[in-house]
């Protein structure tokens, strides 16, 4: 109890702390200490030790995670607008490349002996590894609107912009196991999924595995856990190196000692980083749980590494990689037990060791698989499956790299031997992954919010728990039976609803617009923020688009292309006419993302048509491609609804893309596009998106605007969002409004939240 309250309280307040400013940041953690020691003293005096321990975790969680947000907010108010010379700076994680630079969260030496944590940003293409040092020399910035909350969520509040950096050696007591890290990757490095998913799951390397197109066949099924540094990592392959030592009748104090040296061996190899060593913790307390059979010690053991782990670090109480670990690691010491005899129950005990490696995997995803969908937002169907399927399979690998990592770094003879084993191991894991990935509706979009996701894992718990007794006596066909009807509920659930709509769905600083009608769907862009746009499809209940258009090849445009493989069937991918053919690595990027996202692509340019449902679309722009698919060539849409089939559309919107003033003016020129109903702003409403003059042939009645939150180019701009006030036009953009639902009833046009 006291180490749940110290956490959940710890959460809340370093949660409300980030709008706060450092004093009063100080002022509430101050109190909240103040008032622990009085309450503690108090209630022991008054004879209630219990009362005691839970009002004084509660109060310490309060005052822990104010005092870090004070910490934190003053740091940042005394570092912004630094100029850094030559710091050192040491990276506290791996540097990794993303869609405009490279990035790492690093610790700064600042003048008067102080030090930062921050995020710096780096030229693209530079390369280092956590705990590795550098001079740098840059500027100190505080974080822009859209990424503070993530980042605040790792304990950082400002970046650092690097202009300049050169290597640096360090001697630190932990450096030689860096050093062996460094060594270890080398060896397991190769151009190949298999190298990249070893130095994921073995050294915690994840770029290379972030950028392999297996990266998103695990995420489909459920196995997102198994490539990051995560307890539920680690457990499942101490269980199953456990199972393999009782199988061989290891006595119990061999074991120990031999699990201990295997997490000991992967700590090192991962380099010592903190997710690693917190990772160890919640596999130590889940493995000799198993062993001692022993749940009241084994949960007590788990409460006391959660306090260590806040104490140490109070913003890892809302890290989610910890409650990922923290919630498998109860789910295995609470209810291993009870999938175990259930599984004997049904083998007749003949498999006793596979038994209860799959009880071990069944009991953790029980406790974190809801949380983990609202990271995701998907719902992997195949996720029980998969789990039992691939974790011999992952330990397999797991075992077989680290063995070969060490042997390589030590030089060995047979390292090489042992290498070709592990990428022979970890081929075959991609490949199961791929075929249960390719399962049709292996894995649909699922939007829950966190805390509801939280509550969700504790009530699922919580029915088992409760039911234990008559649990234990389902036969196994029964429970699977019930777990089929569970999945198929959520399907049907999720099954979109047969009215005629247009959606503005939010997915930040971009553009994706959905069509429904008479049950078929278009997609039209995507957005860059791939778990956005699964949230949103799945608050419009769509797990199967009949076609995505892509208007050009931007970025936050077509960005989150790839995410759509990992829980949506799309049939048909629309792009412009030349960009099959074209050299340009933007059109050559787009092409390759939609022939792997859809069944079939279609070429369009100005004056194709194709119908969704009871919408007419007609192409508008661009005749050919003039701009590598750039802003210009955005295809423009003219889709028109005929509630009655009277030819005579009552509602018109027309979708803009990138274009702008220019591409707008020939439309009209040429098409004759006369009064629409719905406007799509161009350019995310930039100056040169339209002109008053146009905006009045046009006269829309409602405008669209997406556009993220405090984004850095000023969209939209002050001065379209004037010229669509004075003619009257109803402003939704999704900065101030979200995703919206727009419902066609005829000329009316109903709007709700999404």
């Amino acid at each position: 109890m006291f180490a749940m309250l110290l956490w959940l309280l710890c959460a809340i307040a370093y949660t409300v702390c980030e709008s706060l400013s450092s004093g009063r940041c100080a002022m509430l953690g101050a109190i909240a200490g103040g008032a622990a020691g009085v309450s503690c003293i108090a209630l022991v005096g008054l004879g209630k030790p219990n009362n005691a321990m839970a009002v004084g975790g509660a109060l310490l969680g309060l005052c822990l995670g104010a005092c870090c947000a004070a910490h934190i907010h003053a740091d940042t108010d005394a570092s912004v607008g630094a100029l850094l010379s030559r710091s050192v700076i040491e990276f506290e994680s791996d540097c990794a490349d993303g869609k405009f630079g490279s990035s790492a969260i690093v610790r700064v030496e600042l003048s008067g002996g102080r030090s930062l944590r921050a995020l710096a940003l780096f030229p693209k293409g530079t390369s280092y590894l956590c705990g590795e040092h550098a001079l740098a020399s840059g500027s100190v910035e505080a974080l822009s609107d859209s990424g503070r909350a993530s980042y605040w969520n790792q304990g950082i509040n400002c970046r650092i912009k690097v202009k300049a950096n050169e290597s640096f050696e360090r001697n630190t007591p932990i450096q030689p196991i860096r050093r062996i890290r460094a060594e270890a990757i080398r060896s397991l490095s190769g151009e190949s999924g298999e190298c990249a998913l070893l130095q994921a799951i073995i050294c915690g390397y994840r770029p290379a595995m972030q950028q392999d197109a297996a990266y998103g066949d695990f995420q489909t099924c459920g196995l997102a856990h198994l490539v990051a540094v995560s307890g539920a990592h680690l457990v499942i392959v101490t269980g199953f190196a456990m199972s393999l030592l009782q199988l061989l009748k290891v006595p119990k104090r061999a074991s120990i000692a031999l699990l201990i040296a295997l997490m000991v061996a992967y700590t090192i190899i991962a380099g010592a980083p903190v997710s690693c060593i917190r990772a160890a913790i919640m596999s130590s307390v889940g493995v000799l749980s198993l062993l001692g059979r022993r749940r009241p010690s084994s949960l007590n053991a788990l409460g006391v590494g959660l306090v260590v782990i806040i104490a140490q670090a109070p913003y890892a109480s809302v890290s989610a990689s910890l409650v990922l670990s923290a919630l498998s690691t109860a789910g295995i010491v609470l209810f291993c037990p009870l999938f175990e005899r259930m599984l004997e129950r049904a083998t007749g005990g003949c498999i006793q060791t596979l038994c209860a490696s799959i009880a071990m995997t069944a009991a953790a995803c029980l406790a974190s698989q809801l949380y983990a969908c609202s990271l995701f937002s998907l719902l992997p169907i195949v996720s029980p499956v998969a789990n039992v399927v691939c974790a011999p399979l992952f330990t397999l690998c797991c075992g077989l790299g680290l063995t070969a990592s060490l042997s390589a770094v030590v030089g060995a003879p047979f390292a090489q031997l042992l290498m070709a084993a592990a990428e022979g191991a970890a081929r075959l894991l991609i490949l199961v992954v791929n075929v249960l990935a390719s399962i049709p509706y292996s894995s649909i979009p699922f939007s829950i919010d966190t805390v509801a996701g939280l509550v969700a894992s504790f009530l699922a718990a919580l029915l088992v728990w409760v039911f234990w007794d008559k649990l234990v006596c389902v036969k196994p066909h029964v429970m699977l039976t019930a777990l089929c009807i569970a999945f198929a509920g959520a399907f049907i659930v999720g099954t979109p609803a047969q009215s005629e709509c247009l959606f503005m769905l939010d997915v930040g600083q971009g553009d994706a617009f959905l069509l429904m009608s008479k049950g078929q769907t278009l997609l039209i862009d995507t957005g860059n923020q791939d778990r956005d746009l699964l949230s949103q499809l799945a608050k419009a209940r769509v797990s199967h688009l009949d076609a995505v258009l892509l208007t050009h090849a931007d970025d936050d445009h077509m960005g989150s292309l790839d995410a759509l493989r990992k829980g949506v069937l799309v049939d048909l991918a629309i792009v412009a006419e030349g960009v099959e053919a074209s050299s340009d690595a933007s059109c050559r990027r787009l092409y390759e993302e939609a022939s792997r996202t859809a069944r079939s692509i279609r070429y369009v340019s100005a004056g194709d048509e194709f119908a969704v449902g009871a919408f007419t679309c007609e192409v508008l722009w661009p005749h050919l491609l003039a701009d590598n698919a750039g802003n210009a060539d955005s295809i423009m849409l003219d889709v028109s609804y005929d509630a009655d089939g009277d030819t005579l559309p009552e509602t018109r919107m027309l979708f803009t893309g990138d274009a702008e003033i220019d591409q707008l003016e020939s439309v009209i020129t040429e098409k004759g596009v006369g009064r629409i109903n719905i406007l799509k702003v161009g350019h995310h409403g930039s100056k040169n998106a339209m002109t008053e003059q146009q905006l009045e042939f046009l006269d829309p009645s409602i405008a669209l605007i997406g556009v993220g939150e405090g984004n850095r180019y000023g969209h939209p701009t002050k001065k379209i969002i004037d010229m669509l006030e004075s003619r009257g036009c109803k402003i939704l953009r999704t900065d101030k409004d979200g995703g919206v639902q727009l419902e066609l009833r005829g000329p009316k046009v109903i709007m709700r939240p999404l």
